[in-house]
């Protein structure tokens, strides 16, 4: 039995090397990660928004800018002063409103003028659907001006679409 025991190697522990360090791996990962982020911001999302400022600005020449200014001061107007109608509901509730239409149609004067009934009658359609809680909610303007914009050109055809805009100058509810 003596010589079984002098046989058998006995269990001793693995050494340790470099390899087996769990200290490396997350030192690694620690100095790595903020390195890397920093590379990743400064050459792909930093370089994505120069990208696009330096094509926002080349986009913007100043004869861009004289013809945006050209087209503003191209636009024909049309007002509408105070339209009075009752709001839907059972609350007995009345909604004001002046706007101007504008559009750039060449002959957006004659056709807005000769067709006013069809454009109070499609602006009063459209302030007639709402209901009060409606017309209480914060942008309910913008809400309204889309839909005034559709109806008025509807009622317009077989004209081509020549309202592109409304400018409220007073919108009252009471």
């Amino acid at each position: 039995m003596a010589d079984d025991k002098e046989e058998m190697p006995l269990a001793t522990a693995p050494e340790k090397s470099a390899k087996q360090n769990p200290i490396i791996p997350l030192v690694i990962a620690l100095v790595g990660a903020p390195i890397m982020a920093v590379l990743v911001f400064k050459f792909v999302i930093a370089g994505q928004m120069k990208t696009t400022v330096k094509d926002a600005v080349i986009g913007h020449s100043a004869e861009d800018e004289k013809a945006a200014i050209e087209h503003v001061k191209s636009a024909q107007k049309f007002p509408v002063e105070n339209l009075t109608t009752n709001l839907g509901g059972v609350e007995p509730r009345y909604i004001r409103v002046s706007f101007t239409l504008e559009g750039h149609n060449p002959a957006f004067k004659e056709i807005t003028e000769s067709a006013k009934p069809c454009i109070l009658n499609a602006a009063l359609s459209v302030l007639q659907t709402l209901s009060v809680q409606q017309a209480l909610q914060g942008g309910i303007k913008n809400l309204v001006a889309t839909e005034m914009v559709s109806a008025i050109n509807t009622a317009l055809q077989p004209a081509p679409a020549i309202v592109e805009k409304i400018y409220f100058t007073e919108f009252v509810i009471q």
